[in-house]
């Protein structure tokens, strides 16, 4: 089978803290050991509309936070493209997949079946809809 990524966390009085070199910045106070985290995410919506961030959910919680990034991507070069709406959280949804199979939760459940994410280009006003359902694991790109 397949071995999941380990990442390197900060460990300090026996707990993960945070990434090594992540938003929370260095491991003041602990040591950085590579550690396989619970699940692995993706977080997205209007509170950093310019960004997706990636994550390990070194807590296992199913959510997103922000001692757990590990990369962000902004979703144009220019910064004008952006998120003006998501589901089911337009502050920020979290897809979360858990290992082994992997399970898939958004926002922490599996009360929603289907996220999505509208992006709105800021200058022309054009805009994509992106749908991931948690189901089928499929991912579809449309007009609004």
């Amino acid at each position: 089978g397949t071995v999941a990524p380990a990442v390197p966390v900060c460990v300090a009085d026996g707990k993960s803290v945070g990434i090594c070199g992540g938003t929370a910045g260095t491991c003041s106070g602990g040591v950085c050991v590579p550690r396989v985290p619970p699940g692995w995410g993706a977080s997205f919506g209007t509170a950093a509309a310019e960004r997706v961030y990636l994550f390990a959910d070194l807590n296992g919680d199913k959510k997103f936070d922000l001692s757990e990034e590990v990369n962000s991507e902004k979703y144009s070069a220019s910064g004008l493209v952006k998120a003006s709406a998501a589901s089911p959280d337009t502050i920020a949804t979290a897809i979360v997949f858990v290992p082994p199979l992997p399970d898939v939760l958004i926002n922490g459940g599996t009360t929603d079946n289907e996220a999505w994410l509208i992006l709105t280009h800021v200058s022309g006003g054009g805009q994509r809809t992106v749908k991931f359902n948690r189901i089928s694991r499929r991912i579809e790109i449309t007009n609004p």
